[in-house]
């Protein structure tokens, strides 16, 4: 046999060993090129990784990719860490000395002689290293933030309803987006021919035997009556004043009937459009009180659309371009079938900035509310594009029974 045959034969026998280099150093120039032309074999081999006798350190390195020392996904760890479960630990320099593993408590390891905790979790939103790989509220794929779903429990996720999602943000969950909830289905929402609460049975509950059935029975509600007192209501103020007591009168001493009172025009306060006059309240002598007090005031900016999205998103309108961001603070019984009843002898109109539209006041009535406006005839027009039932405010003698038509049973 050669001589450079039986060192071939030689070198594959016993591979890269710690011997190899001795064999390679009685090899021809020619011979030591063998090994060489072997280390492309040699990119996971822990002990010889990318070339003969590069050993990874076992403290520092758990695996070879490609020739390289790898700790998990990353490279080998630096002084001053050592490599637990694919991940670089970080040595607590105020640990206990150790020389080995054993030597210290449970769940702690012997990292560049100390006894440092290894009580990794999987990271969460807080500005802390918790998974132990030496980056802060990262995500699973690199230099990606954490993410997460959020808005919709599991069991709730029935269609239309979906998940969101949420970014970490310097130690932050940025807003949910994109998640459809759950809502009640009250009101026009208990027959929409939807799934509005996403419990599997469409505009009815599902029981506890598994079963769709009805339960809007025995309701409570929530009405809210929105009128405007500009100066052009004067001539009509006092029938309305007594069709809206008329009409809650049925209702007094009635527990499951609650009303409201809200105004469209300046009166106490010179810098709110929409004033909450009385909370709601099923004490009928206080609703009576304040409606019986109503009194047009002068004022021409009658925001009629400003007004229903104020009640239906609970905040403040100014007459400025600022839009307040204050509660109107209606006190809503949870549950409840809601009931914006607006009367106005005017258009639609806003004083927002950006403006309020038609579509805005129809995307804010999340809770089913059943909306109606009494207007002119020459505005019919105006408020039919608005979701919701149009009457005729000068029509007195019909105020109870048009009202009566969509307030005993939203649904058509």
């Amino acid at each position: 046999m050669s001589p450079k045959i039986f060192s071939l034969f030689l070198f594959l026998l016993i591979g890269c060993s710690a011997n190899t280099s001795d064999l390679i150093d009685i090899l021809s120039q020619p011979d030591a090129e063998i090994c060489n032309e072997l280390i492309h074999d040699l990119r996971f081999d822990f002990d010889n990784c990318g070339s003969c006798d590069n050993v990874c350190s076992i403290d520092d390195a758990d695996r070879c990719v490609d020739g390289v020392c790898m700790c998990g996904i990353e490279l080998q760890c630096p002084p001053g860490y050592d490599c637990y479960a694919s991940a670089c630990v970080a040595r607590d320099p105020t640990g206990r000395g150790c020389e080995f593993d054993a030597e210290c408590p449970a769940g702690y390891g012997c990292v560049e002689g100390r006894c440092t905790s290894l009580d990794c979790v999987p990271e969460d939103c807080d500005g802390v290293d918790n998974d132990c790989d030496r980056r802060i509220d990262e995500g699973h794929v690199p230099d990606t933030p954490l993410a997460r779903f959020c808005g919709v429990p599991p069991e709730a996720l029935n269609p239309p309803c979906r998940r969101g999602s949420q970014l970490c943000h310097d130690s932050f969950w940025s807003v949910c987006n994109g998640a459809i909830s759950p809502i009640p289905e009250l009101g026009l929402l208990a027959c929409n021919d939807i799934d509005d609460d996403c419990d599997g049975c469409v505009d009815s509950t599902m029981s506890e035997a598994g079963f769709c059935e009805n339960t809007h029975e025995d309701l409570q509600y929530d009405i809210v009556f929105i009128v405007d007192t500009s100066g052009s209501m004067s001539s009509a103020i006092v029938r309305v004043n007594e069709a809206i007591r008329f009409f809650s009168s049925r209702y007094s001493g009635n527990p499951d009937f609650r009303f409201a009172l809200v105004t469209i025009g300046r009166q106490t306060d010179p810098s709110r459009i929409t004033l909450l006059v009385q909370d709601l309240t099923d004490v009928y002598s206080d609703f009576e009180f304040a409606v019986a007090s109503l009194r047009t005031n002068g004022n021409g900016m009658e925001g009629t659309l400003d007004a229903a999205y104020t009640v239906l998103t609970d905040q403040l309108t100014s007459p400025t371009s600022t839009w307040r961001e204050d509660e109107l603070g209606l006190s809503w019984t949870e549950g409840a079938v809601r009931i914006l009843v607006n009367l106005t002898d005017e258009h639609g109109q806003s004083y927002r900035r950006p403006r309020i539209e038609h579509e805005d006041v129809c995307r804010a009535s999340r809770h089913g509310e059943v909306l109606i406006w009494f207007t002119p005839e020459r505005y019919r027009e105006d408020y039919t594009e608005l979701c919701g039932t149009w009457f005729n405010l000068y029509a007195y003698e019909d105020f109870n029974s048009n009202l009566s038509s969509v307030f005993t049973d939203p649904c058509p």
